[in-house]
């Protein structure tokens, strides 16, 4: 009991310090990306934080009560704040309008509801109950992979890919979450055998789902702000397509041992620029601007512009 005790307090420590990351991130780079990711790990450390009313509160409850869901009001009304958060990040991510995160939390909230109302009480009742989520995030999933399946913008297409790692992973905490929740609340015996210090509600599953999430958001936050510190943004990024480049470009350029204004000056190429509206943006001479760009295309080892563009959007 005292281990799950503390990891208890290990999950919501991690949700609260992914949080404050992804503010600081905010704040800094004024991405609303990193805004609605805060609003999410600070909202799901509420959501773990209710299993103190129960583990805690009250830890001489009944057996007779096992399959009884504890605090369903706040578990769908914090499930559904959470996945409007998720979906906004989701939209942001993308581009896309934000009014896509309306549906799928009201969808969950009724879903929940209903299997509240509908599935008679026991083990079905709290699987339907809980698996809403897991759906909801399902249907998250596949938004995004049908997302990319569509795309025609190697932009957008080698945005998505940078978060391929996180994808599967979430895949694999999703299976995991649904395992856990057929044997813990449909197969396992709780009236016989040996007690486990935790209700069947409890998914540690989910649980490795957050922390993945909060894994890759602090990597995404370290980046974004070490960039900036090293080198500052000089002019004006005013789209994702933009900030995604020249984020990008930084790496890059790091890779093949490019000087910070060869960095700019590769950042305008990959946004299209000729050496003059290079020169003028970047207020250089235009025969600097072209000493600039040939030694970009000898560091790089490519031939041309076009050579130099593919190589870039190959390697992000």
């Amino acid at each position: 009991m005292i281990a799950l005790y503390y990891y208890t307090l290990a999950v919501l420590l991690i949700s609260i310090a992914a949080a404050a990351g992804c503010l600081a991130a905010f704040v800094v780079t004024h991405r609303q990306t990193y805004g609605w990711a805060a609003a999410a790990f600070a909202l799901y450390f509420l959501d773990v934080a209710l299993v103190f009313r129960t583990d805690f509160v009250l830890p001489h409850r009944k057996v007779s009560c096992i399959y009884e869901i504890n605090s369903p009001v706040e578990s769908v009304a914090l499930g559904s704040c959470l996945l409007t958060f998720f979906w906004l990040v989701v939209a942001n991510f993308l581009g896309k309008d934000h009014r896509i995160a309306i549906a799928p939390p009201l969808v969950f909230a009724c879903g929940s509801l209903a299997a509240l109302l509908l599935v008679p009480g026991g083990r079905w009742m709290e699987f339907t109950f809980f698996s809403m989520r897991t759906l909801s995030i399902i249907a998250l999933l596949t938004y995004l992979a049908l997302c990319y399946a569509v795309s025609e913008d190697p932009a957008e297409r080698a945005h998505m890919r940078q978060h391929c790692r996180l994808y599967l992973a979430v895949w694999i905490c999703v299976v995991g979450t649904i395992v856990w929740n057929v044997y813990f609340q449909l197969i396992h015996d709780w009236e016989s055998g040996s007690p486990l210090p935790f209700l069947p509600e409890r998914n540690f599953a989910e649980n490795a789902l957050l922390l993945c999430c909060a894994a890759h958001a602090w990597r995404r936050v370290y980046r974004a702000l070490h960039l900036r510190y090293e080198q500052p943004p000089r002019y004006a990024q005013n789209d994702r397509r933009s900030t995604f480049i020249c984020e990008s470009a930084t790496s890059f350029g790091s890779h093949y041992n490019l000087s910070p204004r060869e960095i700019e000056v590769l950042c305008l190429i990959l946004l299209g620029h000729d050496n003059r509206t290079i020169a003028d943006t970047l207020f250089l001479a235009l025969s600097t601007v072209k000493v600039h760009v040939h030694n970009i295309l000898r560091k790089s080892g490519c031939s041309n512009r076009a050579d130099l563009t593919r190589r870039f959007w190959h390697s992000s």
